[in-house]
């Protein structure tokens, strides 16, 4: 048995069972013609017939692109007489092959679309469509997200248009699959006032609104990274509706002056482009809570066919001091750029809140969530940064013991701080309560697993969390991760392809492409995204780490020397900068193991926070069997099966 990624078609001629019964040799005939058609087309594409099921077939690929095009030519085929009518469903994964045939997750997700489909129609999951995005002469059109039988998840699905193919309406859709309409957009209000300086003002507004909308039981909201990506763009809805892949798009205004805010809002069913609802707000700025909570309430009314009740005595307003919610906001607007620069303003607005309003529990759990990231990322010490964030938290969760964000936070400090495994657990329990649909916690429960050696549980998760923000590059950056730590190297490559499209500069992305290239031992390619992503770093000494490690396994040592070199400067100009990790590294690449012990002692010693990865990390593959590594491990508490 081996594994590949492939893309899945399945095949099924319509009414041929029927047609056995009324004329045996005329169904027999379509059939050959039918499977006549299937060998050229699959042959012409590089493509495998791996098995016929009477009137259908199962057919791999090995990529999207030659999937799509292969089945829009057996349509034209089929499309002349004798016409055929022809369902076909693809989709994209990781399957099995044995002497017996094709296994997987992916093989029942392509056959159950197929089987919604209808004649002359292509119907492809958004991982193919995704894959095929940058190919113009293939367009598609979203039909909706659909729970289908024995899948975890639902999935997207859409249709291959133009080519004389038929293009179902959701409605048509047939099979086995049924129809979600629980999933909406909030795209970011447009800043009406007259100051410019207010567009902080109305981003908090539709983030408070999205953030009232997740807690609905039943609803999937899209994140928020994925709907302000349309910020000052001029996409149509229904073009916007399918980027994100869902049924429902909330937009609206803001205008602020003085202490008079107006707030205009409409609901809009983007699949059919009608016009649900809307409505405007004059009120006073001290109003603007009961407003957010009364547009959350229009929008259940709205869709009460599709939503479980919603109670609003439960959303209390989270501040009266207005000033200080004024700040939190702007802090806010920086907190969402996500870098450690803009992490830094944001603090200092969150700290100017909370000295007007110190029990205002939302900026103190921002700034425990900010100093989790710069210390988890080694801007800030460990101690500093995990220390400073467990206090916020704690106080945070002293005064509403339900804030997702503070547990999340405390989450991440028990994580990669205090190494406590039951406390990740209790605080992502907690968290769950109140927010399953937030990248942040989905992000920290699959780092949590994965360090206990669950993988397969990480990718899941994180693909769902993609399903509700396709567009977050960071976030598909964390699923090839995943993909990475479980084996899956070429789906790995993918969703860092996926995050380098949406984000073509971001070093993580490139990095992480290099490392999963590293790992195929294709080194010419791993050295060239690694040199890029040095590159990148803007600094003549910093992100040589990773070049080093491919050098030394090129056999180049002299060149992994001069790496060593530019670690020691590096050391040497910032004395306070954490590199017990990179030293590790080199000396694994020049094959000294007892220094990288060594400096991986120290890391431990340091409570870095990468060494609860030390078990699952493939770059300390050579150290498996190296006693003191193993008792690195047992003192870090992870599973470890070398």
């Amino acid at each position: 048995m081996y594994r590949k990624l492939s893309a899945i078609m399945f095949t099924d001629m319509v009414g041929y069972t029927a047609l056995m019964g009324q004329d045996e040799q005329l169904a027999k005939s379509r059939r050959k013609r039918h499977r006549k058609v299937l060998e050229a087309s699959t042959r012409d594409f590089a493509g495998e017939i791996i098995q016929y099921f009477g009137d259908g077939s199962l057919i791999t690929f090995d990529s999207a692109l030659q999937a799509v095009e292969s089945a829009i030519l057996i349509q034209k085929e089929l499309s002349s007489e004798p016409k055929i009518p022809l369902r076909i469903g693809i989709h994209t994964g990781d399957i099995a092959f044995d002497e017996d045939g094709v296994y997987g997750e992916g093989v029942n997700i392509a056959s159950r679309i197929e089987s919604m489909g209808l004649p002359e129609s292509i119907l492809i999951s958004d991982k193919v469509n995704s894959e095929i995005q940058n190919h113009p002469e293939l367009q598609t059109t979203y039909l909706g997200e659909f729970n289908l039988k024995n899948v975890k998840r639902p999935v997207k699905i859409f249709a291959v248009t133009g080519h004389n193919l038929l293009v179902p309406k959701p409605g048509d859709l047939q099979g086995k699959g049924e129809l979600s309409l629980k999933t909406i957009a909030v795209l970011p209000f447009t800043n009406m006032s007259s100051d410019p300086d207010n567009e902080f003002f109305s981003d908090g507004i539709t983030e408070e609104i999205l953030n009232t909308l997740v807690r609905m039981d039943g609803l999937r909201v899209t994140s928020r990274t994925s709907s302000f990506a349309f910020k000052g763009k001029t996409h149509g809805i229904k073009q916007i509706a399918q980027i994100l892949g869902v049924q429902s798009i909330l937009e609206g205004s803001v205008r602020r002056l003085g202490k008079q805010v107006r707030i205009t809002a409409q609901l809009i069913n983007a699949v059919e482009d009608v016009h649900l609802w809307s409505e405007t707000y004059d009120r006073n700025l001290e109003d603007i809570f009961a407003v957010q909570d009364e547009i959350a309430q229009k929008i259940s009314a709205k869709m009460r066919l599709f939503l479980d009740p919603f109670d609003s005595e439960n959303i209390k307003p989270p501040t009266q001091n207005m000033q200080a919610y004024d700040l939190y906001l702007k802090g806010v607007f920086f907190f969402n750029k996500f870098n450690p620069t803009d992490g830094f303003k944001a603090l200092s607005y969150f700290d100017k809140a909370l000295a007007l309003e110190p029990d205002f529990t939302l900026p103190l759990s921002h700034k425990a969530s900010i100093y989790a990231f710069l210390g988890s990322i080694g801007v800030v010490p460990p101690k500093e940064a995990f220390e400073t964030s467990r206090e916020a938290a704690d106080r945070a969760i002293a005064l509403n013991p339900e804030d997702a964000s503070a547990h999340v936070a405390k989450a991440l400090v028990a994580l990669f701080y205090e190494w406590n495994w039951p406390g990740v657990e209790y605080h992502l329990n907690c968290a769950s309560k109140q927010s399953k649909q937030d990248d942040n916690y989905l992000i920290t429960k699959s780092l949590y697993v994965s360090a206990m050696g669950k993988s397969d549980i990480a990718v899941d998760l994180l693909a769902d969390s993609l399903s509700l923000d396709p567009l977050n590059a960071l976030l598909h950056c964390y699923y090839g991760q995943a993909l990475l730590y479980s084996g899956s190297l070429d789906e790995a490559l993918l969703a860092y392809d996926k995050a380098l499209v949406i984000a073509p500069d971001l070093r993580i992305a490139m990095e992480a492409k290099g490392i999963a290239y590293l790992l195929k031992e294709e080194y010419s390619a791993a050295l060239a995204y690694l040199l890029e992503y040095q590159t990148l770093t803007g600094s003549p000494l910093s992100g040589w780490t990773p070049v080093g490690f491919v050098y030394g396994l090129m056999g180049q040592r002299e060149k992994v020397l001069e790496i060593l070199d530019k670690l020691k400067q590096r050391q040497k100009e910032n004395p306070q900068q954490l590199l017990h990790l990179d030293f590790a590294t080199i000396f694994l690449a020049l094959d000294d193991k007892d220094s990288a012990l060594s400096y991986l002692e120290g890391a431990y010693q340091h409570r870095l926070g990468s060494m609860v990865f030390l078990g699952i990390n493939p770059t300390w593959a050579k150290l498996h069997r190296e006693p003191r590594f193993i008792e690195l491990i047992k003192k870090v508490g992870i599973p470890f099966n070398p």
